[in-house]
């Protein structure tokens, strides 16, 4: 008898200890934020996190805050952007995004970003060629409550894709693991092509031949300069992609020329674009890489 008293209070014991931890477990854990797919940035055909969460998009009382570099409504070829974002609302303490860059034509992914915060985003890869950008497990988690801000880079095409629009679906959310009470918070940047005459403005001032076209091992870009100046070579794929770039410095005044080991750069087969910027402008040439 008495050791099936002992027994009956040693499992009484168990199960309180097991009950305590389950009660003391913190109902909001840290880093433990769902891995969002592609297709939730609100961009044409998309849905936003309404989609998942109810109530009425840009409805609640919280803020959101949406700027890409110095907020110019034009981008310029080539340019790194930062992007921030900062989501606030009062006693929420778990936040998410995606946000995606569209040209407006046919709503392809444009540009590229690069990840400035690897620990809170990520990219997601959509169909069709489609980057997102978003939050990791740990990025939703706010490090005070109220708010939180996310930032990321996004170099801009090297060639010219008519407007760009950026869509963002942002979301406030109180971690019940239900879909209700939550805010879901929406915006739209668009950005505009460069002023058309920078190219021809800088062909003016600079005369710059390339060859050989096509090319296969290596290109020579020639550069008469009317003073001494410093160019940034950069060579963009034909979807307006970074492949790479130099600083070719302390150029002097008059003929000179740089020579491109193109083997090295692995780049594939097909037309490229090659853009020299100075300080007077911009100017770009197709190239036809063989293989």
């Amino acid at each position: 008898m008495k050791i099936r008293i002992v027994l009956s209070l040693t499992a009484f014991f168990v199960v309180l200890i097991l009950s305590a931890a389950i009660f003391s477990t913190d109902s909001n854990p840290p880093c433990d934020a769902p891995l969002l797919g592609a297709a939730h940035s609100g961009a044409p055909g998309e849905v936003n996190c309404t989609g998942c969460h109810t109530g009425t998009a840009n409805n609640g009382t919280g803020t959101l805050i949406f700027n890409i570099g110095s907020g110019s409504a034009e981008y310029m070829l080539g340019q790194n952007y930062t992007v921030t974002i900062k989501l606030s609302q009062a006693g929420v303490n778990k936040f998410g995004f995606q946000v995606i860059a569209l040209k407006d034509s046919n709503n392809t992914f444009v540009g590229s970003y690069t990840l400035t915060d690897t620990v809170n985003t990520r990219i997601i890869i959509g169909s069709g060629g489609k980057k997102y950008l978003g939050t990791t497990k740990c990025g939703s988690d706010s490090p005070t409550s109220d708010s939180i801000e996310w930032s990321f880079d996004w170099m801009a095409p090297g060639i010219d894709q008519g407007t760009i629009t950026f869509y963002l679906s942002s979301l406030a959310t109180d971690h019940s693991h239900t879909s209700a009470g939550d805010e879901t918070y929406t915006g739209t940047i668009q950005l505009l092509p460069p002023m058309t005459g920078i190219a021809k403005d800088m062909n003016q001032i600079v005369e710059i031949d390339l060859y050989p076209n096509p090319a296969s091992d290596f290109l020579i870009i020639k550069h008469n300069l009317p003073e001494n100046e410093d160019l940034l070579i950069s060579i963009f794929d034909f979807s307006g992609k970074l492949v790479t770039h130099q600083l070719t410095d302390f150029n002097k005044q008059g003929s000179n020329q740089t020579f491109v080991h193109l083997k090295a750069l692995n780049l594939y087969p097909g037309i490229h674009f090659v853009q020299i910027k100075t300080v007077d402008g911009i100017s770009i040439h197709k190239v036809l890489i063989l293989d």
